[in-house]
């Protein structure tokens, strides 16, 4: 057996963490690149890096998913700047927007010629700039994962900036900054966390250790979720959903993902606007149907087989089989809204499989699906 397992050099989790975040910076330096969301409100940054102390800080407020265009103006704007650290305090987006900012401000040049699949996926020649990441949702795990995805407009899809070096230099997870989180933004990125500890279960390249991850991170959302949309502020519940999105981000950074991240790079490539959590919650339990059958019909996927089996059982509480029922239950409590309603069109369809055949995260699904199987996980999921 052999596997490779590579994280952030530090993980800090727990309620108040944020605290530490101007010592943990001051180790870097006092020049921040700040990168935030819209709904950062809540975090004293003035009280955090007060002027008076020799703090030096420009901001990058990122709205929605970050695409080429978005990083590369910004890259000319702070050029002059000449940061020490990069700060991210956000969802997803904003902490690979930070991922992103880190490498390519280090590394000048045609930035689509690091970018793989749509560019040449060239390494980096030099490392990034120290980056601690800070998330303010509990769902994609970024703060702990090698890659940003970026939307790649003139191409119509997305795409992933990836290099083991991009791993941020601290993760510092505080549950507390969830605790402000709208319930459809928390549903939708508990459904994505719960994607990313299903899929490396059964990716091509599992592995002990990413399995131990995952086994735990999904009772931990079964039993967390749904109780969240009934009491949004209970921070034990935010702290359980904390731990096991980021348990999620330390799975697929190693193990990788699958279909229903297929699905998402596709989509959120050829629609603007529309989430990467949103399409995960509609495709999750269309895209676990299709797997489990077409394993249960290859001799050579009998383990996956197994593996789908227990990961029902976790689902449904060691009721069924058959997790797809579990997580479309799940989905329709959370009142997560299928394609159609997010703007998805079955004309597309053609263009939507093309995409996903050719994205990386496919390549981590345990079989290779037909294009009709594939069909069928876009119109179960409309």
């Amino acid at each position: 057996m052999q596997f490779e397992f590579a994280t952030s050099q530090r993980i800090l989790f727990g309620r108040g963490a944020v605290d530490q975040l101007p010592g943990l910076a001051d180790d870097y330096g006092r020049r921040i690149l700040l990168v935030t969301g819209r709904h950062t409100s809540n975090i004293p940054f003035q009280t955090l890096f007060p002027e008076d102390k020799g703090w030096q800080i420009v901001s990058i407020v990122v709205q929605g998913e970050p695409d080429l265009n978005f990083i590369q103006a910004k890259l000319v704007e702070i050029a002059g700047f000449k940061p020490n650290v990069v700060v991210s305090i956000g969802g997803g987006s904003v902490l690979d927007s930070g991922k992103a900012f880190a490498a390519l401000y280090t590394n000048p040049g045609e930035m689509l010629g690091y970018i793989e699949v749509a560019g040449k996926g060239q390494p980096l020649q030099k490392d990034p700039l120290p980056h601690i990441a800070v998330p303010t949702t509990a769902g994609t795990g970024s703060e702990v994962t090698r890659n940003a995805v970026l939307t790649i407009p003139a191409m119509k899809t997305k795409a992933s900036l990836r290099s083991i070096n991009m791993l941020p230099s601290v993760a510092l997870v505080d549950p507390d900054l969830t605790r402000t989180l709208p319930l459809n933004v928390t549903a939708s990125t508990g459904m994505d966390a719960l994607t990313q500890v299903i899929e490396p279960l059964i990716s091509r390249r599992a592995n002990p250790m990413t399995d131990a991850f995952c086994l735990q991170a999904i009772p931990l959302i079964m039993q967390s979720l749904p109780l969240l949309m009934r009491t949004p502020e209970d921070i034990v519940l935010r702290e359980q959903m904390s731990l096991a999105s980021l348990y999620g981000g330390l799975a697929l950074a190693n193990s990788g993902l699958g279909v229903i991240h297929g699905f998402a790079a596709a989509i959120g490539g050829m629609y603007s606007g529309i989430g990467h959590a949103n399409i995960c919650a509609a495709i999750l339990p269309a895209g676990f149907k299709a797997n489990r059958l077409a394993c249960q019909r290859s001799s050579e996927n009998q383990s996956i087989v197994g593996r789908m089996e227990a990961i029902s059982l976790l689902l449904t509480n060691g009721a069924s089989k058959y997790g797809e029922e579990a997580l479309r239950s799940l989905a329709n409590r959370l009142q997560c809204p299928g394609l159609a309603a997010l703007g998805v069109r079955l004309d597309d369809a053609d263009e939507i499989i093309m995409h996903v055949m050719q994205s990386s995260s496919y390549k981590g699904n345990p079989i290779e699906l037909s294009p009709e199987a594939l069909m069928l996980i876009l119109s179960e999921s409309m």
